[in-house]
């Protein structure tokens, strides 16, 4: 039993090696020239002796490990997509509750791309008025949005004022 342990053991090793992950219980069998019920009967002689390095995958074939089947991390999930578009609508009510000029300054500085001295110039106030403004609003969002998520706080702030 050690020799057959101290065979799998060194195939398992050198099959990991060359197949950068863990071989599957086929693998293993072609390698020992043995049938794959053989390779379990083996697995279960060997995992009675208690050893620790094997973990037999009797599924292994199950799942094979090629391009075609893992999965794309850079795909967008429908959970992405809800969640995205939650977002957007809580930033869409928060945005209800500011004036207009504040809403065009957001828009020109994030959608179309302008500069706050560009902002300035456009309505005629000075760039750092501009950057007061952005940065307060940006404040007043996050409060908005925060109220929106958490409405039992606002009710008990209200309450107790």
């Amino acid at each position: 039993m050690r020799r057959k342990n101290k065979q799998a053991e060194r195939v398992f090793q050198a099959l990991a090696l060359k197949l950068g992950c863990t071989p599957t219980d086929a693998q293993m069998a072609e390698a020992l020239h043995v049938s794959l019920e053989d390779w379990y009967g083996t697995v279960q002689q060997l995992q009675s002796m208690g050893v620790e390095w094997l973990r037999p995958t009797q599924m292994g074939d199950a799942y094979p490990r090629d391009e075609a089947t893992l999965p794309d991390n850079d795909q967008e999930t429908q959970f992405d997509l809800c969640y995205r578009r939650e977002q957007r609508d809580l930033l869409d009510r928060a945005l209800e509750q500011v004036s207009e000029r504040d809403r065009q300054i957001l828009s020109l500085y994030y959608e179309h791309d302008f500069t706050m001295k560009q902002i300035a110039d456009e309505l005629g106030v000075d760039e750092s008025r501009v950057s007061q403004i952005h940065a307060s609003l940006l404040s007043r969002l996050k409060k908005n949005v925060h109220s929106m998520l958490h409405p039992v706080l606002r009710q008990s702030l209200a309450q107790a004022a």
